[in-house]
């Protein structure tokens, strides 16, 4: 972990020019604060990821029920456009201060690029609850795109990757976002930007990169749209 900010516990094999707020397990630091040191590292034990496989193949049908769109999905500039659920068999890129908003849970077979101030939102009738964009591919959120959930307080959008590379979701350049998740590969975050949550196999963090966990946020309520919903009730930092 290297010139990085993380508000509560950090386990880390090294800590180079960043800020903990509570506890820092590392082997070794250098120019690093915390609020109390231990030589830990990183610790030998696993937990089970919130979300279940079968959970995330619900998701993908939910997403397939709205219909199949083939090929890649792209939206630049002054386009915008209200979609979802869905199935893109390709890409997706919101990209040049385009917006996408999202009426259901989307499902992309390829890659997701949101960058350069695009936005990506949850539709307002999502009320209090959040809602998910799962890729098969790599998830690249940078340069100033915003990603939200409806604007009520409780709602949150999640990417979700279940690529397995070690970079299956990267985030970088002033990005602003709610959660992201890989249920088998590793998520990269750099370079100033702002996260409410993050759940991978593999985190690594630097340059300046922040994740701010929110209290309450375990009872996210996650729903595919109208009519049904998912409770992440066991989803909370583990200190």
């Amino acid at each position: 972990m290297s010139n990085a900010s993380v508000g509560q516990d950090a386990y880390v094999h090294s800590c180079v020019n960043s800020s903990v707020g509570a506890t820092l397990h590392a082997a070794t630091q250098s120019g690093c604060t915390f609020g109390s040191l231990t030589s830990s590292g990183l610790p030998i034990l696993s937990a089970p990821l919130p979300i279940t496989q079968a959970q995330i193949d619900q998701w993908k049908q939910d997403a397939l029920a709205g219909g199949v769109i083939s090929g890649n999905y792209d939206l630049s500039g002054t386009q915008s456009a209200t979609l979802g659920p869905k199935k893109i068999q390709g890409s997706l890129t919101v990209q040049n201060f385009a917006q996408l908003t999202l009426a259901g849970t989307l499902w992309v077979t390829g890659n997701i690029e949101v960058k350069n101030s695009a936005q990506v939102r949850l539709d307002a009738s999502y009320g209090t609850l959040s809602g998910v964009i799962v890729s098969d591919g790599e998830i690249t959120l940078q340069n100033s795109s915003v990603s939200s959930g409806s604007g009520q307080a409780g709602s949150y959008l999640m990417y979700l990757s279940v690529s397995s590379l070690p970079g299956a979701i990267e985030i970088k350049n002033n990005a602003i976002l709610d959660i992201v998740y890989t249920s088998q590969g590793g998520i990269e975050i750099k370079n100033n930007l702002q996260l409410k949550e993050a759940t991978g196999y593999s985190i690594h963090l630097k340059n300046n990169a922040t994740i701010t966990y929110e209290s309450g946020f375990q009872d996210a309520r996650f729903t595919s749209g109208p009519g049904a919903s998912f409770e992440l009730s066991s989803w909370k930092e583990i200190e």
